[in-house]
């Protein structure tokens, strides 16, 4: 073990270079580039702002406006956010290009901060309630030198992505979990949806759980922006939107960038199986990957124990079974939910890799609570985590090989679209060994608890996993 001025010089010089680092990736770069992924928002917000004859979701009539009105530098890219979102953007089109690109990354950076201190304070209370004390400002900064090396933080602000709002989101989701305020956390759940829609899924997790005030503040805040932005979307702009996610996956697997587990299992199975062959947009393989993203989101929804709805509908027959089910900490069971919610999600782009942000809050508070025990069984606990560790590095650090450069289905464009989906599946892996870990660990504490004379009420609360 290090001594105490030897870990605080060490942490020092990493704190430095990682802000050396986020200098030049994360404002360096954004400032100087032409930020290609906001040049589509940015012209749905212009033709919004001016009510100009121009149907945001249609990516011919977008090159078209641009050629002819706006010439934004190699834009525009294709526009797929939901319309009450498009509706937001419409303050960014009344300014210039490039002022409106600089206070999109102005404002993405301050969500990005923002995230980090809700995930930080999230993990340090989770730590606490464990009690192990773990100051706000360190585990912040932690949060920040991972980020800083994170290829999805800093691809998000050079390319102009929402990324970061969708992180605030899912950290304010979390932090709202861990403090038991449903409604901010249905805010930021909203803010997901809102943001790319595809975060809808956890409705259904949430409802499983019993979170039912933060379902309802999510869909009552969907509906009151909707009903706000009514008058400058227009109903006829939702018939569009839907059109344009029907397009969008009729992408034949969405191509070198989709670094989903979806693709990656059809990409790997089909180099295997069939050498030298294109990719498989049908058949079995695709079919088989798909159901084995949805078990994995499955075996996630079940680990919760009997949905909320059954033990209240028929409490003598499903309680007492949920009740033999280990208890979780909010912070391990939103972290759980959002690996799987990457993992069941088809198309993925590297920039949804900023979300793996959360679950690395809780592998860090798990580390530090965990830290300290001893024994065979805290060992495994210990060792799961540390799985975890080293998949979000897989996950979220650039990899050398880039399919988008590699000739189709050969070794290195197989890596470049495995590699990431990969490191993912290890987060997911150490999540659900360490729950069963820590489940068999609860059976022990409460079979052993059982077996000795209590006074009072008989015995100690069952210890939460994570």
């Amino acid at each position: 073990m290090l001594s105490r001025p030897i870990a605080r010089g060490v942490g020092i010089v990493a704190l430095l270079l990682a802000l050396g680092v986020f200098g030049y990736w994360g404002v360096w770069l954004p400032l100087h580039s032409s930020g290609y992924d906001f040049t589509g928002p940015y012209e749905a917000g212009y033709a919004l702002a001016r009510h100009a004859a121009l149907q945001v979701y249609d990516v011919h009539m977008q090159r078209v406006f641009n050629v002819q009105v706006l010439h934004l530098p190699d834009g525009p890219s294709d526009f797929r956010w939901t319309p009450p979102s498009a509706a937001l953007l419409i303050p960014f089109g009344f300014l210039p290009y490039a002022a409106a690109r600089i206070l999109w990354w102005a404002l993405s950076l301050a969500a990005l901060l923002a995230s980090l201190w809700l995930l930080a304070r999230g993990g340090a209370i989770t730590a606490g309630k464990a009690g192990r004390a773990i100051p706000t400002w360190a585990m912040g900064l932690t949060l920040f030198g991972a980020a800083a090396l994170a290829q999805p933080v800093t691809d998000s602000l050079r390319l102009g992505q929402s990324t970061t709002f969708l992180l605030l989101g899912f950290a304010m989701v979390a932090y709202g979990a861990v403090e038991d305020r449903p409604v901010l956390a249905g805010v930021g759940l909203a803010i997901a949806i809102l943001d790319k829609f595809f975060p809808g899924i956890l409705l259904l997790y949430f409802f499983w759980r019993g979170n039912y005030r933060l379902c309802l503040t999510c869909l009552a805040t969907i509906a009151l922006l909707i009903v706000v932005t009514l008058p400058f979307t227009g109903v006829a702009m939702y018939g569009a939107f839907v059109e344009a996610l029907r397009t969008y996956s009729n992408q034949p697997n969405a191509g070198p960038v989709n670094l989903s587990l979806y693709h990656a299992l059809i990409v790997v199975a089909a180099a295997l199986i069939h050498p030298g062959a294109s990719e498989p947009t049908s058949g079995p393989i695709p079919v088989l990957a798909l159901l084995v993203c949805l078990a994995l989101f499955g075996a996630m929804l079940l680990a919760q124990g009997t949905p909320d709805i059954l033990r209240r509908w028929r409490p003598a027959r499903w309680r007492q079974r949920h009740e033999t089910m280990a208890p979780m900490t909010p912070l391990f069971a939103i972290s759980w939910a959002i690996c799987s919610l990457l993992l069941v999600e088809p198309i993925v782009w590297i920039f949804y890799y900023i979300l793996l942000l959360a679950p690395l809050a809780w592998l860090i508070s798990a580390l530090v609570t965990d830290g300290s025990g001893r024994g065979r069984g805290r060992g495994r606990a210990q060792a799961w985590l540390l799985v975890g560790l080293v998949g979000y590095l897989i996950a979220t650090l650039v990899f050398p090989l880039d399919p988008r450069t590699a000739e189709p289905m050969s070794a290195a464009f197989v890596l470049g679209i495995a590699v990431h989906p990969v490191g993912l599946a290890l987060v997911w892996l150490a999540h659900a060994g360490y729950y069963l870990q820590a489940r068999r660990h609860a059976s022990y504490v409460a079979s052993a608890a059982e077996s000795v004379e209590t006074k009072a009420h008989g015995g100690e609360a069952r210890p939460q996993i994570g």
